[in-house]
């Protein structure tokens, strides 16, 4: 959910609703994944992240978070990243091109685009120009052929 909270903060900020302050406050949510060097970004496809350690004390780092996964559930992520079942990495792409002209946006977009936007007609096949968000200033994309 925190995905499509940062694409509707950022068209609300775009149509002109005093947004931008809570955007820019929400935008490390995203754009703070792929800043820390220890934490990998594919975690970003993860449905739930841990935001506590086992003493209910919050994780200040991303690297804390990345610590915090089970061994079981990080595994699960780098498969599913590969083979989605879901959409957690194609709206973490739609939110990071709402986000690169925040902090940390740039590098979060660049990673996004390569991992996960430049794959979407083959990863996503029937869905994915639904989320075909690219950041303003590259422009709009074409829209898909119409299929049979």
């Amino acid at each position: 959910m925190d995905y499509y909270f940062l694409i509707e903060l950022g068209i609300a900020r775009e149509r002109g609703f005093p947004a931008a302050g809570l955007f820019t406050w929400y935008a490390p949510l995203l754009n703070g994944q792929f800043a820390d060097p220890g934490y990998d970004p594919r975690l970003c496809h993860a449905y739930h992240t841990p935001v506590a350690d086992a003493q209910m004390k919050y994780l200040a780092t991303w690297a804390d978070v990345a610590q915090a996964f089970e061994a079981s559930m990080s595994s699960t992520v780098e498969t599913s990243f590969a083979q989605p079942s879901d959409y957690y990495g194609l709206l973490a792409s739609g939110a990071g091109a709402m986000t690169r002209g925040e902090a940390g946006g740039d590098v979060a977009w660049t990673w996004l685009s390569s991992n996960v936007h430049a794959t979407c007609p083959t990863v996503y096949p029937g869905d994915w120009y639904m989320w075909n968000l690219v950041p303003r200033d590259a422009g709009t994309p074409a829209l898909p052929p119409p299929g049979p």
